[in-house]
């Protein structure tokens, strides 16, 4: 009973809604093709088809974004207790789900003429590849819409067994329908989206959700997402140098993640040449070699595709998200490190004060007694000596007084030199009367701010973050010990400028043997020949062209043990970062 519980959960049947948005759009296709004049049975079992294959084609379809989406379902709030993601349902047998509900909505689709069963089949790529939409572009509902409301034309192939710009029509106004309300959806997983770096229109319009009302005008933007920091008046800590270098870092983490989804599109190179072959060369006409001058040009593109390389391309795409967190981690950390580091100067240059005042202080009193010693000794009442003592001491109250106002002159530099700020001599500070709320933390134990600590840090965040990033790199290096499939496509052409050679109309015999027996010449009966020009460019360029296609796959085998020990360098390193992570969270402790 749990099993089928988990099940139901899986494929979202307790929420019809999914597959009831992939079911209206088939009955509207239905509706506007089907001659209600005839026999109603057709249009209810068609409807009843479509409606089937809706349920299990969105059954399938949740365990496959399920399946995509598993590592960012486990950091969204709203999907972290989904099947896969909470480990209730394995990736291994969420596959034999869907597979199994793929096998059904099959036997479901041969009901249908076979131009249906085609463009169903040709729709197959959109269904499994919109989970990883999200992570390429801004623009993933709008592949949804794409795919939702692709039933509006298989109903209407179904009945006319055509297709016309009818339905097209409705199919385009279907999908921007499905553009605006899983925009709208997704208003709530901005947040989370934006942590884990997945995108959506949603993010996209989220500073100015009515532009998204005009978009079927054409009029797109690019919503800039802003962090806000919580900086002091006179701090700008995004000028500090350290700040700047680990700003670079996430440019670079961009720049990985863009790389990560080139690896999903096909390699596509064209190349073309002219070459003059001078001297001894073949004539291409006649197959004789012959002394001469010619001209070729060539070209040619060619297209590849990896079908597979290990999952390679999909944990790159992963790692490259988890990169840019890190980064961003990183740089709130310094942030945060770097606000530290003014408020420990700020409160230095404080104490710093205070000493002086006090220094000064001690050394005005001790003036004060020199003096009223002075008057005592010319009155006979104490001894020289009782002033020789007191001003040694108030030499060695000089020399401190020294070296306050120097402590004081280095605090100061200290601070304008986190601030960037060049004109030390002319820097100071406002001296500000501070009310510490020492009450609020010490009333907390120790044990809710360490756990706060582990929530909330950026340093545990970014450790954790990189922990992560090992796990996808182990998956990488074990990527390379399996198989690669890739699909290839070439096409090329040439074109000779050399002249070619045609009969004349004038035969002469020419002799090709003897008879054994009687010693008779054999004559043979041949044209002579005229060279012409050569063919037109374009004619040279259809006769020659050429195409290949085919599969390409390499199975690793040895290479010196050199992908083991990728995934064993990777292991070593998950287990440097795990043991970093120990170590800050006994730092914490302490």
């Amino acid at each position: 009973m749990n099993q089928i519980n988990l099940f139901i959960e899986l494929t979202r049947l307790k929420r019809p809604i999914g597959f009831m948005l992939l079911f209206w759009p088939c009955l509207w296709g239905l509706t506007l093709v089907y001659d209600f004049n005839s026999n109603l049975f057709n249009y209810f079992f068609y409807s009843a088809l479509f409606l089937s294959g809706s349920i299990l084609m969105r059954s399938a379809g949740c365990i496959i974004n399920d399946i995509a989406d598993k590592n960012f379902d486990q950091k969204v709030e709203r999907t972290k207790n989904r099947p896969i993601a909470s480990g209730k349902v394995s990736v291994k047998l969420a596959s034999t789900y869907a597979l199994i509900l793929c096998g059904i909505a099959f036997l479901v689709l041969i009901n249908f003429n076979k131009l249906t069963i085609l463009m169903a089949l040709i729709s197959m790529p959109l269904a499994f590849t919109y989970p990883l939409m999200k992570r390429i572009t801004y623009w993933p509902q709008l592949f949804l819409g794409i795919t939702f409301n692709y039933g509006l034309v298989l109903a209407w192939i179904s009945i006319s067994g055509e297709i016309s710009i009818i339905p097209i029509i409705f199919y385009l106004g279907a999908i921007f329908w499905t553009l605006g309300y899983d925009t709208i959806y997704g208003f709530q997983d901005i947040k989370d989206d934006e942590i884990i770096g997945v995108k959506s229109t949603s993010i996209k319009f989220k500073n100015d959700p009515k532009k998204f009302l005009f978009i079927n005008t054409g009029k797109l933007h690019r919503a800039a997402s802003a962090v806000t920091f919580a900086t002091p008046s006179f701090l700008d800590v995004n000028k500090n140098i350290s700040i700047k270098q680990i700003e670079l870092r996430g440019l670079e983490a961009a720049i990985d993640k863009n790389d990560a989804k080139g690896n999903f599109l096909p390699s596509i190179n064209a190349q073309a040449n002219h070459s003059w072959n001078i001297g001894l060369n073949q004539d291409i006409t006649r197959g004789t070699l012959e002394n001469r001058t010619t001209q070729y040009t060539s070209m040619g593109a060619n297209l590849s595709v990896d079908l597979y390389r290990g999952l390679r391309n999909l944990n790159q795409m992963y790692r490259a998200n988890l990169a840019i967190l890190a980064s961003q981690l990183q740089l709130d950390d310094m942030k945060d490190d770097i606000r530290l580091m003014v408020a420990n100067s700020y409160l230095q240059i404080m104490f710093n004060i205070e000493i002086l005042d006090v220094q000064k202080s001690q050394l005005e009193v001790t003036k004060a007694d020199a003096d009223r010693t002075q008057k005592m000794i010319e009155s006979g009442i104490r001894i020289k000596a009782d002033l020789l003592e007191i001003d040694a001491t108030m030499a060695s109250q000089e020399q401190a007084v020294v070296i306050a106002e120097n402590n004081l002159r280095l605090s100061k530099i200290n601070l304008a030199q986190i601030l960037l700020i060049t004109d030390y001599e002319n820097f100071d500070i406002v001296v500000m009367d501070m009310d510490v709320p020492f009450a609020q933390i010490l009333a907390q134990n120790p044990k809710t701010i360490y756990e706060k600590a582990l929530t909330h840090r950026n340093d545990i965040k970014l450790l954790l973050t990189n922990i992560e990033i090992a796990e996808k790199d182990i998956q990488l290096a074990k990527g390379g010990l399996q198989p690669n499939l890739t699909a290839f496509y070439g096409f090329n052409s040439r074109v000779s400028y050399a002249d070619r050679f045609t009969g004349n109309g004038i035969f002469n015999d020419v002799p090709i043997g003897f008879v054994g027996s009687t010693n008779e010449t054999v004559l043979r009966s041949v044209e002579g020949s005229r060279a012409i020009g050569p063919l037109p460019f374009e004619d040279q360029f259809n006769f020659n062209k050429g195409h290949n296609l085919g599969l390409r796959l390499n199975v690793p085998i040895f290479n010196g043990n050199a992908a083991r020990n990728n995934v064993e360098r990777s292991k070593v390193n998950l287990l440097r970062q795990q043991n970093q992570l120990e170590q800050e969270k006994l730092n914490l402790n302490l």
